[in-house]
Formats: C-alpha cells, sequence, structure tokens
C-alpha cells in the first residue's frame, strides 16, 4: 500500500489537474491552505465552467463526469474522496457556478508532524 505522503500526493496532484483541465486557456488555478491545531483544509480554486446544481451530487459517483466527458474516466473525484476519507478527512464541493469551481479537503491536522530541519 502507497504511504500517508504518496497517497495525499496522488489526491492534489490529480484535483490540480483536473482543475488545470476545466480552467480556460490563461485562467487561474488557486490553491489556498488553511490549518489549525485540528485541521488542515485546502481549497483548491478554476474558473472553470462549474458544476450545475443539478450534479453536485453526482460529481463523486464512479464514472460519472457530465455531458461532456471530454475522454475522462470520471474516476478523478471519486478516488480523490476515498483517499481524503481513508485519512480522517473528507472533499467535498464549495461554490460552484459558471467561472467558478471550489473543491475543498479537509484533513485532520498531524499529531505529530515532521521535523525539518
Amino acid at each position: 500500500m502507497e504511504s500517508d505522503g504518496e497517497e495525499l500526493l496522488r489526491l492534489f496532484t490529480n484535483l490540480l489537474l483536473n482543475a488545470i483541465r476545466h480552467s480556460p486557456e490563461g485562467g487561474r488555478v488557486n490553491l489556498d491552505v488553511m490549518a489549525t491545531k485540528r485541521q488542515v483544509q485546502v481549497a483548491i480554486r478554476d474558473q472553470g465552467p462549474g458544476i450545475p446544481p443539478q450534479d453536485r451530487e453526482q460529481v463523486f459517483d464512479r464514472f460519472w463526469s457530465g455531458a461532456d466527458r471530454g475522454g475522462h474516466s470520471g474516476l478523478g473525484l471519486a478516488i480523490g474522496r476515498a483517499i481524503a476519507r481513508r485519512h480522517g478527512g473528507e472533499l467535498r464541493l464549495g461554490e460552484s457556478r459558471p467561472g467558478l469551481c471550489v473543491l475543498l479537503v479537509e484533513l485532520p491536522a498531524a499529531t505529530n508532524p515532521p521535523q525539518t530541519s
């Protein structure tokens, strides 16, 4: 099994690539991190088409990728949510409208964070 670091790298790499893929050329993707003693929250914002209200519940279903599949399998968000949950966290959809889509990753803070030199 992958280590926690490898799985979390996979989670954030997939989410960032997804945000880039759905943003228009020249668009911006932002990643914001907020940490407390108990939780780390990462918000990934893109300038893509957003997710329509009727699709919000389905975006985390395996093999679902909306009307325009664009050659993608629709597994990224399902896998991302599974990784977050394996680490005691959650992946959820924040604000979403045309020109903005926010994915939120919430993870418990490390009880013994690695020491830096």
